[in-house]
């Protein structure tokens, strides 16, 4: 096989890779110790005009969906409304749109301080964070979903789930990737079986082409819980990064055999079609 194509097999394989990562990884939210690493959160989020922000996003938005907005923030006394505010959340969230949900969500913790308020706003920041495709967006739900996190635990240490999304959010998204990674490790020296932990510490040593790992992590996930069948994707992407077509083909079987995912199935078919 030529290197162009292995290239594009690699690209492609990367491109379902990707979507898995943004529509099927839970959003981890509930369970971590304080760290040296967790203190280099930045006390301030990167700035965001969030009128503006707002505005640019209700212009694609329905006339109805405006309306039911605008019924709700044109309440006399709205911004210390905690029903209202939850409610123009939920809405948002509704509309896909999780960085404006997590905005009024935060504005309801800065109100009613608590692990449950700050946590509401930092899965909603890291989702934002997935989908963002604008950079200055993406550092500030960056930011803003670090600082959220940095609350919860400090409510709750024990929230390892919370650290988990904390160290991907260093790990990916800030310029202190190993903050990131020993985050992750903390999680797992904790908790073995945290599969959420397991599986990002794999889609790292994916990214820094550390494929025996990554294969490592990805079947202690599949021992944890045997139905997270995007693992057998990733551990043929590794395979493929490491030239080893036959182990790859048999990984890209098994998610063939038991995954119920058509679209997914047929789109692995025609990529194995060229390995």
């Amino acid at each position: 096989m030529s290197v162009t194509r292995t290239r594009i097999i690699l690209l492609v394989i990367a491109a379902i890779l990707l979507t898995y990562i943004i529509y099927k990884l839970p959003i981890a939210n509930t369970n971590a110790k304080k760290s040296d690493s967790i203190d280099k959160v930045e006390e301030v989020a990167t700035p965001l005009d969030w009128d503006k922000f707002i505005d640019s996003a209700s212009s694609g938005l329905l006339p109805e969906q405006i309306s039911q907005l605008r019924a709700v923030t044109e309440k006399p006394n709205f911004e210390k409304d905690i029903v209202a505010i939850d409610t123009v959340a939920m809405m948002w969230e509704q509309f896909n749109y999780p960085g404006i949900a997590a905005y009024y969500k935060e504005k309801i913790a800065q109100q009613q301080p608590n692990e449950k308020n700050c946590l509401a706003a930092a899965f909603r920041y890291f989702d934002a964070f997935k989908i963002a495709t604008d950079e200055t967006e993406r550092k500030a739900m960056v930011d803003a979903a670090i600082l959220n996190y940095k609350k919860v635990i400090e409510y709750n240490p024990e929230n390892l789930n919370a650290k988990t999304d904390l160290g991907v959010l260093y790990a990916e998204g800030t310029s202190d990737p190993m903050a990131g990674i020993m985050l992750l490790r903390e999680v797992i020296a904790k908790d073995p079986k945290h599969e959420n932990a397991q599986m990002n510490l794999g889609l790292l040593s994916l990214k820094s082409n550390q494929n025996d790992k990554a294969i490592e992590r990805f079947e202690n996930v599949l021992q944890i819980n045997p139905t997270r069948l995007e693992m057998y994707v990733y551990k043929a992407y590794a395979y493929v990064a490491m030239k080893d077509t036959s182990k790859a083909k048999e990984n890209f079987e098994l998610f063939l055999k038991n995954s119920d995912d058509e679209v997914a199935k047929q789109q692995v078919k025609d990529y194995m079609k060229e390995l």
